[in-house]
């Protein structure tokens, strides 16, 4: 990122850039720590970096089934698995948040035809 020409028109829209980056920074280090404490257990140096580690975890994704329900689209892979346990996480949290996200849609859902009725 260009500090130089920052790109902004205000203050405050460049005080949230500012802390943007140092919140993506603090999760950067964190990813890195996880990397290195994988990397120690596994033996394996190339295969968890941060990037690869962020592709991983973005390949966990979830789709809306016919029925109007979100779902895990795949299984979490082995590789998955260990970056979610450095972080302290298990399957069935991931479950639980999408099991989250259908009550909320529903919620949203009922909401919205309750006040169309009206």
């Amino acid at each position: 990122m260009d500090f130089n020409t920052p790109g902004v028109h205000s203050d405050a829209v460049s005080n949230a850039k500012f802390h943007l980056i140092f919140l993506s920074n603090i999760v950067r280090n964190r990813m890195l720590q996880i990397s290195k404490a994988i990397k120690t257990a596994t033996k394996n140096k190339r295969a968890f970096t941060v990037p690869s580690m962020i592709d991983l975890l973005e390949m966990m994704e979830c789709t809306i089934n016919p029925e109007g329900r979100y779902k895990r689209r795949y299984a979490i892979t082995a590789k998955q698995k260990l970056i979610l346990m450095q972080l302290k996480i298990d399957e069935s949290h991931v479950d639980t948040e999408i099991m989250g996200f259908n009550q909320h849609r529903e919620k949203a859902t009922s909401d919205l035809f309750s006040h169309t009725n009206v």
